[in-house]
């Protein structure tokens, strides 16, 4: 489970990232980010992982997030994020398959965050095509 610290639970900043955000797309899904601030002590990220239920029952459905999750979690343990202060990444990754084993599951969505940005200054996103 996600801890609550690292959900992006507003709606609002969920779609700022749906339709304003940058987009990489991998074999197994896409990923869509974008920098957000917040007020007080921000984490290096928050993520949210909308999966339809196209995609499968519940059980697989919550497996699914749960290894994206593990993933994540993982990638940011490993690679610290050294962002500014209040300045965190907002993540929102969309699976398209939950056929997928877990070893594929991570190497693709590892190749995918490797390629986001640091810090905001370290790439020029006016290169980056919007989604």
């Amino acid at each position: 489970m996600i801890p609550k610290k690292n959900r992006l639970g507003n709606n609002r900043d969920i779609k700022k990232i749906l339709f304003s955000g940058f987009q990489i797309v991998g074999k197994y899904g896409t990923l869509k980010y974008i920098y957000l601030t917040e007020k007080r002590n921000a984490p290096d990220y928050k993520i949210a992982i909308p999966v339809k239920k196209i995609l499968g029952k519940a059980h697989r459905r919550n497996k699914l997030r749960r290894q994206i999750d593990s993933v994540v979690a993982g990638y940011f343990k490993e690679n610290r994020v050294n962002s500014r202060e209040g300045v965190y990444l907002g993540i929102v990754f969309i699976p398209n398959n939950s056929e997928v084993a877990y070893t594929d599951l991570k190497e693709d969505l590892e190749d995918i965050l490797r390629k986001i940005p640091i810090n905001e200054s370290s790439k020029s996103f006016a290169s980056e095509d919007r989604a």
